[in-house]
């Protein structure tokens, strides 16, 4: 091997005190693609060096999924290497996708079962999927149907004072869902996911979803708003919430468009219900 750059050296050695110095120190480029051994991943991956991929994946934002030139994905490599904690990993914490019926994966699979017997290489998302079923929790600036869907405020003027909190917390380790429709807007809304216990005055130290009705889609984080998306809230706009707590991200899709990855850094290991906050009176939303 050709070693390029200090990264290289690290990768290639194992030293995952000197990989994490020099990024962490000196923000270098640790997924830079070297032409001939691939991304730093795959030599992780093909020298059976755990940490360094955990590391990579977690810390870093590796792709999982990148092909060196040869077209091989880190868990290829780390199969063909005989590296059972890479593979383990790969599988049931990262869901590396190996569902395919190209040769490569067939070999793949195979490669899995010799390794692994017991391993499930065709996990059902669907078994991580929560479809939320839950109903609102008010305060007295509102009023909520009997079924506790639909929330409208009533008083409190035009402020931030109507915050209602899902009355069921999120599922640990799951990808959580739940929808809200815009029956009635007149100014603008807050949504998302926050921790249960939260002091109402509190919420602004949480990051979650803002929707306004002139074409902006922002975050809300410390009381700073900045743009996501340009998009405009409209009665009857459905706004689908997927708290991924496996992953540790928050995304929204707005009338089925995937606006993204919104959030990326969310603490798995603590309690979330679903939120939501109405600035005037007048304006309604529904649970779905």
């Amino acid at each position: 091997m050709v070693f390029d750059t200090p990264c290289d050296v690290a990768i290639e050695e194992g030293r995952l005190e000197v990989f994490k110095y020099l990024h962490e120190k000196y923000h270098a480029n640790v997924l830079l693609d070297n032409e001939k051994d691939g991304a730093p991943i795959h030599v992780a991956c093909k020298r059976g060096y755990y940490d360094i991929v955990k590391y990579l994946i977690e810390d870093c934002n590796a792709d999982v999924e990148i092909k060196n030139n040869s077209g091989l994905t880190p868990l290829y490599i780390a199969s063909r290497e005989g590296n059972i904690d890479i593979v383990e990993y790969l599988i049931e914490e990262c869901h590396c996708d190996i569902e395919s019926k190209d040769k490569e994966i067939e070999q793949l699979k195979s490669l899995i079962k010799s390794l692994i017997p017991n391993i499930n290489i065709t996990p059902n998302l669907n078994d991580k999927i929560i479809n939320l079923n839950f109903g609102w929790i008010i305060n007295d600036k509102a009023t909520l149907t009997e079924d506790l869907k639909t929330i409208r405020k009533i008083s409190g003027g035009e402020a931030w004072n109507c915050s209602a909190f899902g009355n069921k917390s999120l599922i640990k380790g799951k990808i959580n869902k739940f929808k809200i429709q815009l029956t009635k807007v007149t100014s603008d809304i807050l949504f998302g996911i926050i921790p249960k216990g939260t002091n109402i005055n509190g919420i602004n130290n949480w990051q979650k979803g803002y929707i306004t009705n002139s074409p902006n889609f922002g975050k809300h984080n410390l009381g700073v708003y900045t743009e996501f998306a340009k998009k405009e809230a409209k009665e009857g706009s459905i706004i689908e919430i997927i708290a991924d707590l496996d992953r540790g991200e928050l995304s929204f899709s707005l009338n089925g468009n995937n606006l993204g990855i919104f959030c990326d850094n969310i603490i798995k290991d603590i309690e979330y219900v679903p939120f939501v906050d109405i600035q005037k009176e007048g304006s309604e939303i529904q649970l779905l």
